[in-house]
């Protein structure tokens, strides 16, 4: 969960996770916040299949630039959270949204581009105060692919539920998709090597009665008692004598 500061995103992460408060204090996120919760019953993109999710939402800070406290470059830390992330929930002030624009669209590169995530993974929550009026405000240029949805915490905070388990559906439909095709992709590749191999055994086979020699029987003879084998009788074929 990315956006500029001040635009909602832990106030979102407790109300989603019912991991805190959701007040009208506000409190700077210092680098990153992780909680963890579970969604059930979660329909897997358009598939009839329903499951439960085990969430993880990152909570990051708006701050990129650091703390006056701590003085840690935030910016330097975004690596690790892109790191094997399956979705990206975009905050803003709708307000704001002009102004807010040039960031959201460096986070876009960021946590989105840069990560190799796609937009259906990606949600826009335009976050206003509670029992305001909808804004209507929409961003353009990457996001214009992008779902973007009004959320507020007052009468309609039910729907703010609802659009985050259609955005975790989108994600898990993703995520069952690419699982499929690794899984397809090591099928035919196990396919394709024991289709080999098979050709390279009927291939050996056929070139070896080519270039054996032809069968002869050794002429039988005596060890002459040099045989290590005590029990090697005189009439021993060579071959075992040698064996």
């Amino acid at each position: 969960m990315v956006g500029p500061p001040q635009s909602g995103k832990t106030t979102l992460s407790n109300f989603l996770s019912e991991a805190g408060e959701v007040g009208s204090t506000y409190r700077p996120t210092k680098g990153c916040r992780i909680v963890e919760f579970e969604v059930p019953n979660v329909q897997v993109g358009a598939s009839n299949s329903v499951s439960s999710a085990e969430v993880e939402l990152w909570d990051v800070s708006g701050d990129m630039r650091h703390s006056c406290v701590t003085d840690v470059i935030y910016e330097h830390t975004w690596p690790v959270m892109q790191r094997s992330a399956n979705g990206v929930i975009f905050v803003c002030n709708p307000g704001s949204a002009e102004d807010q624009k040039q960031q959201l669209q460096f986070l876009y590169t960021q946590f989105v581009q840069q990560n190799g995530i796609k937009d259906t993974q990606c949600v826009v929550f335009n976050h206003q105060k509670p029992n305001s009026e909808p804004s209507g405000a929409a961003l353009g240029g990457p996001f214009s692919h992008i779902p973007q949805l009004d959320t507020e915490l007052g009468e309609k905070s039910g729907q703010v539920q609802t659009d985050f388990k259609s955005f975790l559906s989108s994600v898990l439909g993703h995520l069952a998709e690419a699982t499929t095709r690794t899984e397809n992709l090591i099928l035919q590749q196990l396919i394709r090597l024991e289709r080999i191999t098979a050709s390279d055994a009927s291939l050996f086979d056929v070139l070896g009665k080519i270039l054996a020699p032809p069968h002869r029987p050794l002429p039988r003879q005596s060890c002459g008692g040099r045989c290590i084998f005590h029990s090697c009788s005189a009439d021993t074929r060579a071959e075992a004598c040698v064996l």
